[in-house]
């Protein structure tokens, strides 16, 4: 699916920032 792989890009920003920010 194109949108997935768009979802999944994003999920995987947020999942960074949010480590950076849990950290």
């Amino acid at each position: 699916n194109h949108r997935s792989k768009w979802q999944k890009n994003r999920e995987k920003e947020i999942n960074q920032l949010g480590l950076i920010i849990n950290t």
